[in-house]
């Protein structure tokens, strides 16, 4: 069942082109990984989904609800989650507090509710033990599971991921990851822009590749990965492959 559906969806700032006719359907439960070359507007299409980026042309279609460049993202913006690549944590508060903030204020949610919820979220990404700290007292990747957790706590029904491992240390990806990958297990529905390319062939059920902001490719990970349709994916791959090469040469 589709859960959201974008149609000759386009943006751009001023005159300049950032994403054209882009049309993507995405079922329910599909973790959906967006692969392209620095500036082909990856991270400007998650933005456009959540109604952060203003839309110049074309249309959304999210849960049965119609959106196009005029109409009100409000109510929106509840249901998607984004978790970005800086984690955007309230210094001020503990982790629960940051968790919580969202549904009593936006959605007028009862506060003790929504802790059990949130406390119950803590657990899952291994946080349990967090929810008094402050955001300074916890490592990068910890405090990346917290913004993760905090957007679950919206109860959203499609969850954004733009490059949430990029600022981190590599000791600290794979904790986050596996998170990704729980989620992906209990069938969430989800978008993600990522460089981690072997992560992205192993949890995505469908791959997405922009360049120079259209889609040029899409297909299930085993066939883009393996035998790229065009030119354009078999040169990005290439690249990617030589630098691995060279990371293991200078080992």
């Amino acid at each position: 069942m589709s859960l959201l559906q974008l149609e000759q969806l386009s943006h751009h700032k001023g005159s300049q082109p950032i994403l054209q006719d882009i049309n993507l359907t995405v079922s329910r439960g599909d973790v959906v990984v967006i692969l392209g070359p620095s500036g082909c507007g990856k991270s400007t299409l998650l933005r456009c989904i959540n109604g952060l980026e203003p839309l110049s042309g074309g249309r959304l279609q999210f849960a049965g609800q119609t959106l196009d460049a005029g109409s009100d993202w409000t109510l929106l913006r509840r249901q998607i989650g984004i978790v970005f690549q800086h984690y955007q944590l309230f210094p001020h508060l503990t982790v629960l507090d940051n968790l919580c903030l969202a549904p009593v204020v936006s959605k007028g949610e009862a506060r003790p509710e929504v802790a059990e919820r949130a406390l119950a979220l803590l657990a899952k990404v291994g946080l349990a033990d967090k929810a008094t700290a402050l955001p300074r007292q916890l490592s990068g990747g910890q405090q990346q599971r917290v913004a993760i957790a905090r957007a679950l706590c919206m109860q959203p029904q499609l969850m954004l991921f733009d490059e949430i491992t990029a600022a981190l240390d590599p000791e600290m990806v794979l904790e986050v990851l596996q998170v990704l990958r729980d989620l992906a297990d209990d069938g969430m529905t989800m978008l993600l822009v990522t460089h981690e390319l072997s992560f992205a062939q192993a949890i995505a059920d469908r791959i997405v590749f922009l360049d120079a902001g259209r889609i040029v490719e899409t297909g299930a990970p085993a066939q883009f990965f393996q035998q790229p349709d065009t030119m354009r994916a078999q040169q990005f791959l290439s690249h990617f492959q030589q630098l691995q090469q060279m990371k293991r040469k200078s080992r």
